[in-house]
């Protein structure tokens, strides 16, 4: 924003822009760049490979749906090319960022250039990384251990002899793994292999995994609870895997040993590389695991602190791909209700800030949770040449600034220091 010489700025001078940067052209991206292009607003995706698609495209099947990855991202990325309100980049990395929720001021470096443009919202959909270090013992033969991805890049070549698989989901994997888990052992069962899935606790929470657990018992899937005192070895030209029957007392308790053919395993699913840096660059936080952190994990599970900005998909926790068209949805509503928002009504339930009174000490700019508040500078009747401007799209009204003001030159509407003085003095007080 240009310095003002009024204030606060008049509300035309507070402009939403209607565009909107998806960072990540994977299937987060991709769906929420359709979704936004459909509700009207104007989109630029931002993907740091030469391709989009993303980890959906090497993968053989979607859960809950007969689509294959290949066609859906096909169709999606087919209507994005098409749609002449979306540009699309590739090669493309978000260099700078800066202002609030309306109007960020983004520098693009697309392939070595940099391009700067602004922006009314931001969607992260960076998704996450997968860590594919398999626990070969030793004098076992490497390729015999297998991650879920590069069994769903090899699953087309499993369609002659019977061969034997053995899953093994530790307790510490996501939901997502157990769901991948079933997914394949389903598969391959159905295909007329010998099937194992050894467990910890059977996380079949999201929708319709229950069913598929049970198809799979009925199918003929072989699920083992335990997978602490596993012993993998190998025997002849076959895998062995020991571990103790877990139905048995412990006194009766026998070592059960099954051979198989190959040993899959969960992949460690990890924050992306670049989360950090981009984390700093929008001055957001991260969670646990170093995934971005959502403003309310259970209420508003796709807001960052700062209004604005919003995360869906996988750089916020693994999720499926149903879950991921459900937060892309509510991305693009709030982002919506922020466009079309009457600015006037939202800058008067905000802070008011009494340029008289404040010294600019910048302690309201410091403790804003919402980093809400801009400086801006050339201010009529200041004490100083400038004031703190709190942004009517970015605050959220919280009181911090007023509380922490040492100056009291900050108060809401309604509870400056003269209507408090007439409210008292009307219930016979003294102020």
């Amino acid at each position: 924003m240009n310095a003002q010489t009024n204030y606060p700025p008049a509300p035309e001078e507070v402009q939403f822009k209607p565009t909107v940067l998806v960072i990540g052209g994977g299937a987060s991206g991709i769906v929420s760049a359709v979704k936004a292009a459909e509700a009207g607003l104007s989109v630029v995706l931002l993907e740091k490979t030469a391709e989009l698609g993303g980890k959906v495209a090497q993968i053989s099947s979607l859960y809950q749906t007969d689509l294959s990855p290949s066609q859906w991202l096909n169709d999606k990325i087919k209507s994005l090319q098409s749609n002449d309100k979306v540009t699309i980049y590739t090669n493309g990395t978000l260099e700078k960022a800066k202002g609030q929720a309306g109007n960020f001021t983004v520098t693009l470096n697309v392939a070595g250039k940099k391009e700067e443009m602004v922006v009314g919202a931001i969607v992260v959909a960076t998704g996450m990384e997968l860590s594919t270090k398999m626990p070969v013992p030793e004098g076992a033969e490497a390729g015999r251990f297998m991650s879920q991805m590069e069994l769903e890049k090899k699953m087309a070549d499993f369609t002659g002899d019977s061969k034997g698989f053995v899953f093994v989901v530790k307790e510490d994997n996501f939901l997502y793994g157990m769901a991948n888990a079933l997914k394949n052992a389903l598969k391959l069962k159905n295909a007329g292999h010998n099937v194992y899935l050894f467990y910890d606790e059977m996380k079949i929470s999201e929708e319709k995994m229950e069913k598929i657990y049970h198809q799979a018992r009925k199918e003929g899937v072989y699920f083992v609870r335990g997978t602490q005192n596993l012993k993998i070895g190998q025997k002849d030209d076959q895998l062995t895997v020991t571990t103790v029957d877990p139905l048995l007392p412990v006194k009766l308790a026998k070592e059960l040993m099954i051979t198989s053919d190959y040993l899959i395993y969960n992949e460690d699913l990890v924050a992306g590389a670049d989360t950090e840096k981009l984390a700093e660059t929008l001055r957001v936080t991260r969670g646990p695991g170093g995934f971005f952190q959502e403003d309310n994990y259970h209420l508003e599970p796709v807001y960052s602190f700062r209004p604005g900005i919003y995360f869906v998909g996988a750089c916020r926790m693994p999720d499926f791909v149903h879950n991921v068209q459900e937060q892309a949805g509510s991305a693009v509503s709030a982002i919506y209700q922020l466009s079309t928002a009457d600015v006037k009504s939202l800058m008067d339930q905000k802070p008011l800030i009494d340029v008289k009174k404040c010294v600019y000490c910048l302690t309201c700019y410091r403790s804003c949770p919402r980093n809400a508040i801009e400086l801006l500078y050339g201010i009529e009747e200041a004490a100083w040449n400038g004031a703190p401007f709190v942004h009517p799209y970015a605050c959220q009204a919280c009181g911090s600034c007023a509380a922490e003001c040492p100056n009291r030159a900050i108060s809401f509407p309604g509870y400056t220091d003269e209507d408090m003085n007439k409210q008292f003095q009307g219930i016979g007080g003294k102020a």
